[in-house]
């Protein structure tokens, strides 16, 4: 059996996103109703699936846990879901056995255990660029991330980028660093300022073990495959996960791009090395329908 781990954005890839003026959950319907008979739901005691290809799902966004398990639109995929990656990788919570979520403590410690990261600290070094940059909503920070609005005529990503990082540096503070990324619904910038390690990518890596420990346990002789999918610049980061896996874990992985993500994202996994074990899945499709495109072709590909 081959089971295929998936790590998936929310706004912009599984739905359009908060505020989009097409916001709806039919092309999620549809990804779901196909996963929906090959999926595993972690924990789990056995299979009781025969599907060739059977899935363990997470999702992994920006948005903070509440936001996720109170949207309405999301609530059918979330019932396929192991895991749930928020505030940009600086949380984990993992399904229970009865089927509700708690706090990935080894994950909190992981991370704590490598930084010193304070909030007010972040605030104060970054006071200097508040011409520029707005803190987000509350809800979109935590005790090991603060989000900003910037304008983007401020300058690249990369030269945004630089000003923050160049600010927390002079601060001192060399366990928090800055995530870029244009936001296409309000055409400014997410910065997101993040405890060091807990981006996507980081928080993706602790969850591949732990989901591979209770595949093997079931199917000690699993085939398994990784992929990710995003649209925006903060999901590089899952793309990188992924390309690193296929190098050194000797599994099959792949990125998943709908038709919507943005230029930035574009360029930056051209960037990415190449590996014959990686695959970037371009779809026609936007949001889930760009999914379920691709998730058809890997299917029939393995």
């Amino acid at each position: 059996m081959i089971h295929v781990f998936t790590y998936s954005d929310i706004d912009g890839t599984l739905l359009p996103g908060i505020g989009h003026p097409t916001q709806s959950s039919d092309a999620l319907t549809n990804l779901v109703t196909h996963l929906k008979q090959k999926t595993l739901i972690l924990p789990a005691s056995s299979s009781s699936s025969d599907a060739a290809v059977q899935y363990v799902h997470a999702v992994v966004t920006g948005r903070p846990f509440s936001m996720v398990v109170e949207d309405p639109l999301l609530a059918d995929y979330l019932r396929l879901c192991s895991a749930i990656i928020s505030n940009v990788g600086t949380q984990i919570h993992l399904r229970d056995a009865d089927g509700t979520w708690s706090p990935c403590d080894a994950y909190t410690n992981h991370i704590q255990a490598k930084t010193d990261y304070s909030p007010a600290a972040v605030r104060a070094a970054l006071r200097p660029l508040s011409k520029y940059l707005t803190e987000q909503d509350p809800r979109f920070n935590s005790a090991l991330k603060l989000s900003y609005c910037a304008p983007s005529n401020w300058g690249t990503t990369e030269a945004v980028a630089k000003q923050v990082h160049a600010a927390l540096t002079n601060a001192n503070l060399v366990t928090a660093y800055p995530v870029v990324s244009l936001d296409p619904e309000r055409s400014d910038y997410n910065v997101d300022v993040l405890a060091a390690g807990t981006t996507k990518r980081g928080a993706i890596e602790f969850m591949h073990p732990v989901f591979a420990k209770q595949i093997r346990t079931l199917h000690p002789d699993a085939k398994i495959v990784v992929g990710a999918a995003g649209d925006t610049g903060n999901d590089i980061t899952s793309a990188e996960a992924m390309q690193q896996f296929s190098a050194t874990k000797g599994c099959n992985t792949f990125f998943i791009m709908p038709s919507n993500a943005t230029s930035e994202l574009q360029a930056a996994l051209l960037a990415l090395p190449d590996s014959p074990t990686f695959t970037i899945f371009k779809p026609e499709g936007e949001h889930a329908n760009g999914l379920l495109e691709s998730l058809r072709v890997m299917e029939r590909q393995l």
